[in-house]
């Protein structure tokens, strides 16, 4: 889609941007699935000691993938961002109760950063659906939105308005 001068938006018409349709092959719960099992097994990797951002990497992603399995699963947007929360929370308190060679036990600190990390995660992947959601005329809820994009040529009537032709 080309905003330029000469073509003043008149190609909005198209309805699927290519980036679109790239978007939504990959976001297929197959996809997912392979993604968590990677991320699963980067996990068991040494990288925690030797990078100082991984542990805020993996909570981001995981934040990231669980909100994205449960929007393909048509889960409410609050109710994925309540769960996400409740997820996070139940893992530090499980890492910060366990013993060290059952999880890296953290600080106060590190607890908040990656209860943050996995909330920035999230929403960073509510805001993306919104978004392609939105670019398709959808609701977030899978149906169509009343003020989605029509045909820029193509108006409702208007109802209730009166005649004139008295």
């Amino acid at each position: 889609m080309s905003l330029t001068r000469e073509s003043n938006g008149a190609d909005v018409q198209r309805t699927a941007p290519e980036w679109q349709f790239v978007v939504a092959s990959i976001a297929t719960r197959r996809t997912l699935a392979i993604a968590t099992v990677f991320a699963a097994a980067l996990g068991l990797l040494p990288l925690y000691e030797s990078v100082w951002w991984w542990d805020l990497l993996t909570h981001t992603l995981a934040g990231a993938v669980i909100t994205g399995w449960l929007l393909i699963s048509r889960w409410r947007i609050t109710a994925v961002l309540l769960f996400v929360a409740c997820c996070s929370g139940a893992w530090e308190v499980a890492e910060y109760a366990t013993p060290t060679y059952v999880f890296i036990a953290g600080n106060p600190t590190d607890t908040a950063l990656d209860v943050m990390c996995n909330f920035v995660g999230s929403a960073t992947a509510v805001a993306a659906f919104g978004l392609y959601q939105s670019r398709l005329g959808r609701t977030a809820d899978g149906g169509r939105s009343h003020n989605a994009r029509r045909p820029y040529n193509s108006r409702r009537p208007e109802s209730n308005t009166a005649s004139t032709d008295d």
